[in-house]
Formats: structure tokens, C-alpha cells, sequence
């Protein structure tokens, strides 16, 4: 029987963050906002997942908002029982915006206990991105960068890319911080109803014509090769990057922890015993 889940994610269900970007539907969705988040048996949970011979290829700490901006002593807790039980994942991937670098002992932590620390932006232009997301907290000359082990870039395909600069922009970063292990350029999605996020959207969204000739540039410069869903360019010898035009398919394979229980991606409690035995999705 094949126990394998593509990953098990923890997002957390309160608000929080620094920045104010114009797509984002976390703030404006009353459910998320001051839930208690309770992690008490977490470490009961993974120990039944560890015993059953469940595997996952990624687990994700994510939120709201900014992840580093839940307190300390939750961090450390969830890191800490996810590290005594490693042998349930193979990678594991800590997300921000950015924020996490500017604070020291969390940076810390997250980069001790964690495989891959996962930046979004939306250009490789720092003033670009902050006119975006109105955030006035330049990331790129914090030596924290630097010092993670482990970067992946996940970039949205949005006109503030600046596609005419791209090859340039990236190759600076790449030198600079020889720790990015992986670009991903990636569109943002939106659901059809109409809000002024999914607006925001629509009108900043890459366009087709943009993304081939972005497409065109990188190969002209890479090594191309494809799979079922993505484009992969060898940008160096050991980072790849990702071009996600058609946008992240929802992950119908993926396991997420909301308050002690196991839900699936559209939100339905599922039946432990089930999720036991691997046939829970």
C-alpha cells in the first residue's frame, strides 16, 4: 500500500504581517483572523504518522501573512518536534517575505531546524518589489541572507517582474548569494469572483505574449529541458529555474495540520484512520 503524501503543511490560521500588498485576501478573510492557533498534540500526531510508515516529500510552515511574525516560543516548539521526527520528510521549508531575516534569534532557529527557507517577492528589483508591497525593508543587504543555508526564490508573474532586465538582475543574486538553490517564477491566482484583490490581479498579471518572450530570453541564455507541469532552466550548476506560467495547481496531495486536526486542501476534516493508512486523499 503506498503511504506517500506529496507534504504536510502547517499554516497558521491568525493574522500577521508588514507588508501591505495589494493581492493578498488573508487580511480581508474574517475567518483567519485571531484564531488561537493549538499545537498541542502535534507531537502525538506525528509520532501516529511516523508508526503507521507515512511518508512526505515536504513539510511547509507557512501563514497568514508573514510566518516569522508568530511569537518565538510557537516557532521553536513546531521546529523542534518536526526535527525529532526528520524521517518523515525529505525537505523542509520555512516561508517569508522577508521579515524573518531581520530578526536575529528567529533567523536563527528557523535556519538551524529547517532544509529551505522559501522568499516571495515579486521582482529581483528591490525597489520594484516594495512598491508593490509598500514594505520599506530592503532584504537584500541583510547579512542574514546570506547566512541561510538554503534559498528558494519564489517570484510572481507580474508586470513588475522587469522581463527586459531578468537575466541580468538574477545572475547579480546568484553571484551575490551563491546560497539561492532554486528560482521559481510562478503566477498568483485568483478565484472568479470579483474582489479588488483578484482585480489587482487581472490588471498586473504577466500577460502570454510577456511570459514567451521571457521564456524566449531564458532559453537563448539556458538549458531547457520540461516536465508534465513546468520549464526548467539550468541557470548554474546547482540551481535550476522554474518557469510555473500555467500558475500552482492545488495540492489535492497534501495533508495540513489546523488546530490538532488533519484537514485536506478544500478545508474537510479528514478521517484519521484513513489518513493512517494512506488513503485519506
Amino acid at each position: 500500500m503506498n503511504k506517500n503524501y506529496d507534504g504536510l503543511a502547517i499554516f497558521f490560521e491568525s493574522f500577521a504581517c508588514d507588508k501591505n500588498c495589494p493581492y493578498c485576501i488573508a487580511k480581508d478573510n474574517i475567518q483567519f483572523l485571531n484564531k488561537n492557533e493549538n499545537f498541542d498534540q502535534l507531537e502525538n500526531l506525528l509520532k501516529q504518522f511516523s508508526e503507521s510508515g507515512l511518508h512526505f516529500d515536504k513539510f511547509i510552515l507557512s501563514g497568514n501573512g508573514e510566518t516569522s511574525l508568530q511569537d518565538y516560543e510557537t516557532l521553536k516548539g513546531i521546529a523542534q518536534i518536526v526535527s525529532n521526527y526528520s524521517n518523515l520528510f525529505r525537505n523542509k521549508r520555512f516561508y517569508t517575505s522577508g521579515n524573518l531575516f531581520f530578526e536575529d534569534k528567529k533567523f536563527e532557529l528557523i535556519n538551524r531546524y529547517f532544509d529551505q527557507i522559501n522568499i516571495m517577492i515579486n521582482s529581483l528589483n528591490p525597489e520594484l518589489d516594495m512598491q508593490v508591497t509598500r514594505y520599506n525593508k530592503a532584504i537584500w543587504s541583510n547579512e542574514n541572507v546570506k547566512r541561510a543555508k538554503n534559498i528558494k526564490l519564489d517570484i510572481s508573474l507580474t508586470n513588475y517582474l522587469d522581463t527586459e532586465h531578468f537575466i541580468r538582475d538574477i545572475e547579480e543574486r546568484l553571484k551575490e548569494f551563491p546560497n539561492i538553490k532554486k528560482v521559481k517564477l510562478k503566477r498568483l491566482k485568483y478565484h472568479g469572483e470579483e474582489t479588488k484583490q483578484s482585480k489587482w490581479i487581472r490588471e498586473n498579471m504577466m500577460s502570454e505574449q510577456a511570459i514567451d518572450k521571457l521564456s524566449e530570453i531564458l532559453t537563448q541564455k539556458y538549458p531547457k529541458f520540461t516536465n508534465s507541469k513546468d520549464t526548467y532552466f539550468k541557470i548554474k550548476e546547482d540551481c535550476n529555474l522554474i518557469l510555473n506560467a500555467a500558475g500552482r495547481k492545488n495540492p489535492t496531495k497534501w495533508l495540513f495540520i489546523k488546530n490538532d486536526k488533519i484537514f485536506n486542501y478544500y478545508d474537510e476534516e479528514l478521517d484519521m484512520k484513513k489518513v493512517l493508512e494512506g488513503e485519506a486523499l
